[in-house]
């Protein structure tokens, strides 16, 4: 029978080894709370794995038993031991790994949206699309992303947007790098100030109140004057006048009675036309 023989450095038997193996880093993968996600794959077991691998093209030759590996590759039988069955390792910790990735992005494409909303209602901007925001949210790694953790995020970029000339960009280096929000500082109290016998704001204070000589003579002239027209002339004891050259400002003696004057203002424009007043209602509250 003829029998294919191959020269030079293959003429022993060769084989191929994935580069994913080779690159596999040797030292484990932990997540930021150090807790192990992924074993790395030492240099020995690597060795052990081409090492076999490159028999796969060695005709009629049979695989290594544990001794030849251990005596060509100059290691001990016990780290054979534990460097053995690369594959079902290398497949196990590939698992693990792409496990670990897809748990840190807790955010659908709906979600995503309601995002992409709430980044062109703050910037005026249309330039992050739900598709590209998925796309840089999957490159990054060891954050949990979730909605919360970017609505904080547009909290940061709504505090410092006058700070930036590109959102997009400030808004995904904010998602990677954690940046927090500034604390909101307190608002100053305002002290209301209330009156002492009935403990209402003085606005809406309707505690008896010396009132000017004039409230006091418009009263008595009103009275007499809604009598004659035939109206309701009440509307006057919610009213305070204050005579300026002539003319009479006329306001409401508190924010109460605002909403009755001005329901009134037919009324109090008669009794003053009756009585020949010039007059200026001013819709304001006295106190």
């Amino acid at each position: 029978m003829d029998k294919l023989v191959i020269e030079g450095i293959n003429h022993k038997g060769f084989g191929t080894i994935p580069k994913a193996i080779m690159l596999w880093p040797s030292h484990d993968l932990v997540d930021e709370n150090g807790t192990v996600v992924a074993k790395g794959l030492h240099n020995t077991a690597k060795a052990i794995c081409g090492y076999i691998l490159c028999y796969s093209g060695g005709g009629s030759t049979s695989f290594p038993g544990r001794d030849k590996i251990c005596n060509d590759l100059g290691i001990k039988s016990d780290t054979d031991k534990s460097d053995t069955n690369i594959n079902k390792s290398y497949n196990t910790n590939s698992l693990k790994e792409k496990e670990k990735h897809q748990q840190q992005i807790i955010v659908d494409d709906d979600a995503l949206f309601e995002i992409e909303k709430e980044y062109t209602k703050i910037t005026g901007r249309k330039d992050l699309s739900t598709r590209a925001l998925k796309k840089r949210i999957g490159e990054i790694t060891g954050i949990q992303i979730t909605v919360d953790y970017l609505r904080e995020k547009l909290v940061v970029l709504e505090q410092k947007l006058d700070q930036t000339n590109n959102p997009a960009a400030f808004l995904i280096a904010a998602i990677k790098e954690d940046w927090r929000p500034a604390p909101e500082q307190e608002q100053p109290k305002i002290e209301v100030a209330k009156c002492p016998n009935c403990h209402q704001a003085i606005s809406a204070c309707v505690c008896e109140k010396p009132e000017s000589p004039e409230t006091v003579e418009l009263y008595a002239q009103a009275r007499q004057a809604a009598e004659v027209l035939g109206v309701n002339g009440s509307i006057f004891t919610r009213i305070t006048a204050t005579n300026r050259d002539g003319k009479f400002i006329l306001a409401p003696s508190a924010s109460i009675f605002l909403t009755e004057v001005k329901q009134a203002h037919f009324i109090i424009d008669r009794v003053m036309k009756h009585l020949d007043k010039p007059y200026v209602l001013n819709l304001h509250p006295a106190n």
